[in-house]
Parts: C-alpha cells; structure tokens; sequence
C-alpha cells in the first residue's frame, strides 16, 4: 500500500531544515524559567543558546551506519582493508570481512570522509579516500541516522600476494601457486586512472641482491607515504633482481620485502641500508623522470618460532592453516611477515630483522573463520641470524550466526543485505540464491540482526529487524530467520508559512529498528520516501 503525507508547511523558511517523522515524541523545550521573585523569560541569546544545545545533544544521541564493498581490479573482495569515517562528532574504524563488506556503526549524524588502506597485517592495499585520491578531494558521506548510508562499491589497486598468502613451510619456500600469483601483481598507483596516473608518474628504479652481490628474485619492493601509514606501490625483484615502481610525483619511503624470497632467510630492511624508518631515507619522485640506484643488499635475517594451542576440549577442529603475522613495532612497523600454522599449530616465520615483533592470528585469512585469538599479543624480540623460540598465542572457537530470508509470501530472497551489530562494531553479508546468509568467526555476545534490500537486490521489499536479539555462544551457530515485507512510499510537498514551496529542505522518516528514508525537496517542494517499512 502506498501512503501519502499531507502538505506540510513550515513557520518560516529556514535553508538545510530537516524534517523528521519517526515514533518517537519530543518534549518541549520551556524557555521559562523561575527565581524566588517568581518566574521571567529568557532571553532570545538564551533560547537560541538552550535550543543549539538541545539539537547538539540530539546529534551526539542519534547514530546511523556507514556500509559498503571493497574489492580488489577484477572484482574479487578485497579483506582487511582498514576502513575509517572521519567527522566533526567523532572517528569510527573497521576492518573489511572476507566478502569485502564492512560495517561501520555507532556514527553521530552527520558528514564524514572515508578512508581506505590496508592496515592489516593480513592484506595490503593502496590507499584512498571515497571519492577522491586525498582527504582535500574526499566525498562528504552524510549519516542521517535513520537508515544505513550504503556507499558506492571502491576498488583498491593489490599490492601483490606475498602479504594475503602466509607460508605453509620453513623459512624461505612458498607454494609454486603463491609464485605464480606474485608474478602477475600488478604495477600501480592506486590513485589515479591509468592515463592520467601515467601524465603524472615518475618511476623508482634498482636492484636487490644478497650481500654477496647474488641477485635475489621475488623481493617485494613497496613505496610508503613518508610518514609510513600506508604503502601506495609494490615491485617484484626479476630473476636479475631488478625492480621499477610507476609513482605519482612526491616523496616516499622504499621498503624491501624478502618475505617471498624462494630459498633463504634475509632481513627486510627501508632505503638506504635502514632498519627503521627513522633511519630511513627519503626518495623524492618527479613526474616524467626516473631515480635510479635505489639498491639493497639484503643479509641474514631472523626467524621465530611458537604454536597456537586452544583450552577448547577435544575433539576439536584441526588448528592447521591459521594465519600468523608478525609486524614490527615503533619505526619498524613497516616490517612484517607471516606462516601458517601446521595441524599441531606449530608455526615458524622468518625474513625478519633485528627488532621487535607483536605476533599476532588473523582469524580471516579463511572464508570461514573458526578460531579467534583469546590471548594479546605478545611481543617478540629477534636477533639476526637466529631462531627465537617460545612464542606462544592462545585461540578460542568462534560463534556464528546463520538463517535465511524471506518475502512474506514465503520465497526465499537473494541479494539481500544482512547485518549483525553488537555495540559498534558489526558484520555485513548478503543472501544466496536460496536466501540463506552467514556470519562465522563472531565473538561471543548479543547481536541485533537486521535486514533490507541492496546487496544487489532491490526489490519491492521493506526492512526487517530481528525482534530479539541473538545470543551467540563460542562453538555454535545461533539461527535468525528474517521476513522482509513488501514496500511503502511517503510523499508530500514543503512550503513555507506564506505558502510558497521550499526547495533543498531534507525530509526524513525513521522507523523501528532501522528502518526509514531520506529525501530531498524538488524545486517544487515535493519529496518521495520510497522503499518505506510498512
């Protein structure tokens, strides 16, 4: 059924106004207030100061949600792509789900910028923002607070396999797969098309061998801003042990990777012959020109060794194929290397240098996270040329959470966006062709389960909230069916107190659970919520 408002209109016509319409009530705001003398009126700088506070408040009170798709050139997701929404109310960050999807919640309404870049240590990719290459050229992404605010899918330029494919043997040796994958990664910029990205690149150039002077192949060679948050460029040492990066105009750090190297054990090491970026020298890029001899002669590295072992009674899942990652810390963070785990959860990572390492699992390496790390990580320090033994890191058995959906004719709907929230932290995922969703490798805890249309389905459906929240246990998989109902719509028309219509004003209607809409008055002063929860 289609539902129509009635004309609405306003005291007086006030630019960027917001009207909402939601279930909730407001209560009056006195602008009285009484002394010993009797009761006197506020001022106007009183009511308009009492009034900013009160809408401030109700700003800071009412939080929505920042969802959306990350994938990799070629449309394959793109995981553990650190993802923040920055904004005058706040910062949020989360991390991106096998599937690419990410969920940030607990945003105050309001306009942030996003960004994207591979933070974690399970994957690397070249950074951006929403919408624009930098911050000064980001898209303002505007919460309303009522409905999720789905953003456009962003693809990131790889940064090659060697940090999404931990090893699977000793020190030094890769699978011939892995290798194969290394050899195609892509030469990128990540912040440009390729033909403007070409009118505006400079090129990186060298070679890496051993201190011996034998070539060594398959280093990974990567450009990092210069205050080493994010890498926007990777190279692949060839047999010669040479390497070209394509980059845009400015000034990075050079950081030589010998986590893929076929055979040996070598110490990664930044430009020139640094082992922390505060020893680090910077290489400044010129659009059109070519620095050459940025060169690393790479000696033995550091290697340490542990396992991971679980309280969880047996019988139990393998502890095989778990991803460890150590990751330098301080200026070495730019520093890291991983394995996975044998079937008795022993693990042994090399190619590290001297310094100290936070050893950590990464529970999402794998389509369907069984275990969780249940202990912090600890830190290592490691020597040149040695093997230190002894590290220990504790798992968990992970909880998951798994239904399907329905229209409320019963038929089960695919592409439909599912999200479980617990706090601010959360997980997107979308339906199969029969309806069903899952979320593995959750923490144990309550979640709100919710569901809407858009993942790609778009449908005449509504939003669903689950009525009660879904307790997820360590080791099991709590159910949450969802019925999605048919859609509404609500329209009407904006005008001021003389009657004329106001253009540009924000109408907004809020549900229960997330549920509502979002619309923007024509020059007319009409507006149209559609896909409205009935």
């Amino acid at each position: 059924m289609r539902k129509v408002a009635h004309t609405l209109a306003l005291a007086a016509a006030v630019g960027g106004l917001c009207l909402t319409a939601g279930p909730a009530t407001a209560s009056p705001l006195s602008t009285r207030s009484s002394s010993p003398s009797g009761q006197r009126t506020l001022t106007s700088a009183q009511r308009h100061a009492l009034a900013t506070a009160a809408h401030l408040q109700t700003l800071r009170t009412r939080h929505g949600i920042i969802t959306g798709l990350v994938r990799q050139r070629g449309g394959a997701p793109a995981p553990d792509v650190c993802v923040t929404a920055s904004g005058p109310m706040g910062t949020r960050k989360a991390f991106t789900r096998p599937d690419g999807t990410f969920v940030l919640a607990g945003l105050a309404r309001g306009a942030y910028r996003v960004e994207f870049r591979g933070c974690s240590p399970a994957g690397r990719f070249t950074g951006q923002f929403y919408g624009g290459a930098t911050r000064a050229t980001a898209a303002k992404v505007l919460v309303t607070g009522a409905v999720p605010t789905r953003l456009a899918p962003v693809t990131l330029a790889r940064l090659g396999s060697l940090l999404r494919a931990p090893r699977t043997a000793k020190p030094g040796m890769i699978s011939a797969g892995q290798r194969a994958a290394l050899a195609g990664a892509e030469v990128v910029t990540g912040q440009l098309p390729a033909k403007a990205a070409a009118a505006h690149a400079g090129h990186v150039s060298g070679r890496v061998t051993t201190r011996s002077g034998r070539p060594l192949a398959s280093v990974c060679v990567l450009a990092a801003v210069t205050n080493g948050h994010y890498f926007v460029a990777e190279a692949l040492t060839s047999a010669t042990g040479r390497y070209s990066l394509r980059l845009n105009g400015g000034r990075y750090l050079i950081d030589f990777l010998p986590t893929c190297v076929r055979h040996g054990n070598y110490a990664p090491q930044l430009w020139k012959k640094a082992g922390s970026i505060g020893r680090a020298t910077v290489v400044r890029v010129t659009a059109g020109h070519t620095v050459t001899g940025i060169d690393a002669a790479l000696g033995t590295g550091a290697a340490l060794a542990g396992r991971v072992t679980t309280r969880t009674p047996s019988p139990h899942p393998s502890l095989g194929g778990i991803c460890v990652f150590a990751v330098g810390t301080g200026g070495q963070h730019l520093f890291q290397a991983s394995a996975r785990t044998a079937n008795d959860g022993t693990f042994t990572i090399g190619n590290l240098a001297t310094g100290t390492y936070r050893v950590s699992i990464d529970p999402y390496c794998s389509p369907a996270p069984v275990w969780l790390p249940s202990s912090v990580p600890p830190t290592v320090t490691v020597t040149n040329g040695k093997i230190t033994k002894g590290t220990h890191l504790l798992v968990k058995l992970a909880g998951a959470i798994a239904g399907v959906v329905k229209d409320a004719n019963g038929k089960p709907l695919a592409g439909i966006c599912v999200q479980a929230l617990a706090g601010n932290s959360g997980a997107l995922t979308s339906t199969a062709a029969n309806g069903a969703y899952r979320f593995p490798g959750l923490s144990a805890g309550s979640y709100q389960v919710s569901a809407s249309p858009g993942c790609p389905n778009n449908g005449p459906y509504g939003s669903a909230l689950y009525p009660n929240p879904v307790a997820v246990r360590s080791g099991a998989t709590s159910r949450a069916n969802l019925t999605l109902p048919f859609d509404g719509a609500l329209t009407g028309v904006v005008k001021d107190a003389l009657g004329n219509p106001l253009a540009g004003i924000c109408v907004q209607a809020q549900g229960p659970g997330f549920s509502g809409g979002f619309a923007i008055t024509k020059a007319d002063g009409s507006y149209t919520l559609k896909k409205l929860t009935p």
